[in-house]
């Protein structure tokens, strides 16, 4: 998740209880806590986010601008928490065992990796305070979250149903304190961009090389996956946007599209190709032909209709991959000049996304 330590949540949820309530006496009632626990919570977060969130008054408590500056991530914080009881079917009771933010990370971390040494060696915990925390978990939850199989650790449906609101949340705590430095004057935190490969090979790496040289207190990690698992990340909050060619309505819904630019696709082939005429200034098929193209999902991989440049609607096309595992061999034996085509490519489980060059 984060490379930092994240604010207390029993901190913002004490937070949110005096903000909504006015004033000190009233949350401490509310929260079943003394007004010095709760006086004392308000401290620390404060010294912890090096900002007063407070005004003291003899009618109570006042926000200060930093305070409405974090009020709306707290609440966004507490909704998402407050919400996995609704979600696990139990009764509709505030999850104090939720409240603990490395518990929430040690839950995030097993979801991903399935192995309980692995999490331990990330947090620097060891192997029983990862299971003494997913114990407090599954406690709390009324059931399993983890199956021990021979392949590791197997996330249950229930862990699957949480696993969302949780992210969420520490997502939104992640940029509390982002929000704070852009209300000081001074940019600073950590961007997480999903790359697509139309984007990060050129225009990408410069616009990253801009910004942190104009702002050198912000780090930008990119993520470079399909885009089913980035529009995942993205819904999940893991992502902050993701930068690529746009995709239709049904991957990604038009509230969340902002159109930069545009490209002409176009069809490339050497020179003495036989269904190449240089003269006539299009190409023509008169005999289905193998033509290489992008991976399926790609917009790039949508054929062109046909026109004055694209003659025929006969061509078949097939996906070359370049790796050197999987189907390298069908890739190799695949002719840019037979008649019919071979085997496709369309099953390899590689990422790569570049074809190779064609033999003369």
């Amino acid at each position: 998740m984060s490379d930092f330590e994240l604010p207390n949540l029993m901190q913002v949820r004490a937070f949110v209880r005096v903000a909504d309530l006015g004033s000190v006496s009233r949350a401490s009632e509310a929260l079943f806590r003394a007004q010095s626990v709760v006086t004392r919570a308000i401290s620390e977060l404060e010294t912890r986010l090096d900002a007063p969130l407070f005004e003291r008054h003899a009618n109570g408590m006042r926000l200060t601008d930093y305070g409405d500056c974090v009020l709306p991530r707290a609440r966004r914080v507490l909704a998402e928490l407050e919400s996995v009881p609704r979600l696990l079917g139990v009764a509709p009771v505030e999850p104090l065992y939720l409240f603990q933010g490395r518990r929430l990370e040690v839950f995030v971390k097993l979801c991903e990796t399935r192995h309980m040494q692995t999490v331990a060696s990330h947090f620097g915990l060891s192997q029983p305070a990862v299971s003494s925390a997913l114990k407090v978990l599954e406690g709390g939850c009324g059931r399993p979250l983890f199956e021990r199989t021979p392949r590791g650790l197997q996330p249950t449906r229930a862990s699957h149903e949480i696993l969302f609101p949780i992210r969420r949340a520490l997502n939104e705590l992640r940029h509390i304190e982002t929000d704070l430095s852009a209300m000081r004057g001074s940019l600073q935190g950590v961007v997480h961009v999903g790359a697509l490969p139309l984007g990060r090979t050129r225009i990408l790496p410069e616009a990253i090389v801009r910004l942190t040289a104009e702002h050198p207190g912000v780090r930008v990690i990119t993520n470079e996956s399909p885009f089913d698992l980035l529009a995942t990340e993205l819904r999940a909050g893991d992502l902050d946007f993701v930068f690529g060619a746009l995709r239709s309505a049904d991957y990604s819904p038009r509230r969340w599209c902002c159109w930069r630019a545009t490209a002409t696709r176009c069809c490339s082939a050497r020179c003495n190709w036989p269904n190449c005429s240089r003269r006539a200034g299009y190409c023509r098929a008169p005999a289905p032909r193998p033509v290489a193209c992008w991976t399926p999902a790609s917009p790039p991989r949508a054929w062109p209709r046909p026109g004055r440049w694209w003659k025929a609607a006969t061509w078949r096309p097939f996906v070359v991959c370049c790796c050197a595992r999987t189907c390298s061999r069908r890739c190799r034996r695949t002719s840019w000049n037979t008649r019919s085509p071979r085997a496709s490519c369309a099953g390899c489980r590689c990422r790569c996304r570049r074809p190779p060059a064609p033999s003369a």
